[in-house]
């Protein structure tokens, strides 16, 4: 399916903002909610993810881990809303103002790209390429300013505040 280019948008539904709020609904449930708990605890202050040490990481929370469990739950969230918004299902500007998707993406692409390496398989045939669509497709928009939401991402500044 062709990429729409970043101004190329439909008009949000009444449709889209019930989807989205069923999502919303979705990230709230446990499974999902404590997730993104603990993707926050676990990335903390770190400004970028060359910082995080993914190897030891992957040694200490392989597939079938509370920690594996943990990530592939946020990826499998952002893969369904990819799927959507893809498929011209989902405004993707509703989506892009509601979550900073490529965030999640950064932080999260080493531990994809390292199954996808392995040749691991989750809920799609490519493991996690609408999510990695998605996020790539969330980067075009806000650099073609197409976002309401002015997502600033606080670690940026985190150094300035501290001195």
């Amino acid at each position: 399916m062709p990429t729409r280019k970043p101004n190329e948008e439909h008009t949000p539904t009444q449709n889209d903002a019930s989807l989205l709020v069923q999502l919303y609904a979705i990230a709230q449930q446990e499974r999902v909610a404590r997730s993104f708990l603990w993707y926050y605890d676990w990335v903390g202050d770190v400004s970028d993810p060359k910082e995080l040490k993914y190897d030891y990481f992957l040694k200490k929370h392989p597939r079938g881990s509370e920690g594996y469990f943990r990530w592939t739950a946020i990826a499998s969230f952002f893969e369904t809303v990819g799927v959507l918004v893809r498929n011209d299902t989902l405004s993707r500007s509703l989506v892009f103002d509601r979550w900073p998707v490529e965030w999640y993406w950064r932080y999260l692409a080493p531990l994809v790209k390292a199954d996808r390496d392995k040749g691991l398989l989750c809920d799609t045939a490519y493991y996690a390429d609408n999510f990695e669509w998605l996020a790539t497709e969330a980067t075009a928009w806000r650099a073609a300013g197409m976002a309401k939401a002015d997502w600033k991402s606080g670690r940026k500044n985190a150094e300035r505040v501290r001195r």
